[in-house]
């Protein structure tokens, strides 16, 4: 979903869609939220697509991967 007037009553940090796959690296995804990457999607003004957040954090697909798959394995 896109930011914007159309989506503001919606609230990003619990909105998902159904993909089973959690160590998607791009986009909004919950595991960033679990992991404590992003402290919410809420007030974002642009898309988060791609690897946007993964390159603000300086870390790599890989190394994201690595803590998901930690974080899910408790």
């Amino acid at each position: 979903m896109k930011p914007g007037a159309d989506y503001d009553h919606l609230d990003f940090d619990h909105v998902w869609n159904s993909c089973s796959i959690k160590d998607h690296p791009y986009g909004r995804q919950k595991a960033m939220l679990d992991l404590g990457l992003v402290p919410s999607f809420n007030g974002i003004t642009e898309h988060p697509s791609d690897d946007k957040v993964l390159k603000s954090l300086l870390i790599t697909e890989e190394q994201y991967k690595e803590r998901v798959q930690q974080h899910y394995k408790k």
